[in-house]
């Protein structure tokens, strides 16, 4: 395959471009939503482009893509989708997540979550959830709900299928990871999905009625709407358990809980029935 036509243009798209088309389809497949794509040269085709417009180009998935090489889409087709983009029309991209059927494992930041069913909840609304299959031989099923820092939503997952709002500054979906931008170099998210093995919230900065919840390879905090920064895990971890992080009223409960080789810093935070191993505890 080429790497450069007759005019000399690279196969390779600028990064700059990149978004620019990624934004212009809604962060999906003009045709269907389908959040895996291609970036296309519509009109021209590239073989006769001399620059990488990012008007003349799109998003397709692999099917449609495949369907327009073969004739079964018109361009005509392809050029009526990119002025009314799918993703558009519904409000959001999406895609499915192969979540596996053993017990989950989350990465949140830089600490381990094992087998939880609820992963963060705040005054009885679960954030992330990760539900037992109902039949013998389903996966389990997460379910997510995130936000940026203004409180206004990025992404949500139901039932291993995650929706990307089409209003985001940026979507990129490249290989397992999903990045949500605010904003250029500014990630309001990160995830990425290890099929049946686990799901890593590589970054998250995020508020939800208030507080502020914040994640990524330095660790995890939590802050509350009046300002005080009730979590603290600066070490890594990992922690076992049913309800993971339970907010409630500003107060963050560790019930029935194993958790190991985490350096904690918690302000107002209770223990009942847990289990600390190799931990650091400050109070505050």
């Amino acid at each position: 395959m080429a790497k450069v036509n007759k005019y000399g243009l690279s196969r390779t798209i600028p990064e700059t471009v990149k978004r620019k088309i990624r934004k212009n389809s809604g962060f999906g497949c003009v045709i269907c939503g389908e959040a895996i794509c291609e970036y296309e040269h519509v009109n021209p085709e590239w073989h006769e482009a001399q620059s990488h417009n990012p008007k003349h180009m799109t998003l397709l998935c692999g099917s449609c893509h495949s369907k327009k090489t073969r004739g079964i889409l018109s361009k005509d087709t392809v050029k009526e989708a990119m002025k009314n983009p799918r993703c558009r029309q519904k409000g959001f991209s999406f895609d499915s997540l192969d979540f596996g059927r053993k017990s989950p494992v989350v990465q949140l930041g830089n600490s381990t979550f094992i087998n939880p069913m609820f992963l963060i909840v705040v005054d009885n609304v679960s954030l992330l959830s990760i539900l037992p299959p109902a039949l013998k031989g389903e996966p389990y099923k997460l379910h997510a709900y995130f936000q940026n820092d203004e409180e206004e939503q990025t992404l949500k997952i139901v039932d291993n299928i995650w929706y990307g709002n089409a209003e985001n500054w940026d979507i990129e979906s490249k290989g397992r990871v999903l990045t949500i931008r605010k904003k250029k170099g500014d990630i309001a998210l990160q995830i990425e999905n290890v099929p049946n093995e686990k799901f890593i919230v590589h970054k998250l900065n995020m508020s939800y009625e208030g507080y502020k919840i914040y994640g990524d390879k330095k660790g995890l905090r939590i802050t509350t709407p009046s300002g005080n920064e009730i979590l603290t895990m600066d070490f890594g971890g990992k922690i076992t358990g049913r309800i993971a992080l339970n907010i409630i009223k500003e107060q963050l409960s560790f019930n029935k809980l194993i958790i190991e080789n985490a350096n904690i810093i918690t302000k107002g935070g209770a223990f009942s029935n847990s289990i600390l191993k190799n931990c650091n505890l400050n109070m505050g």
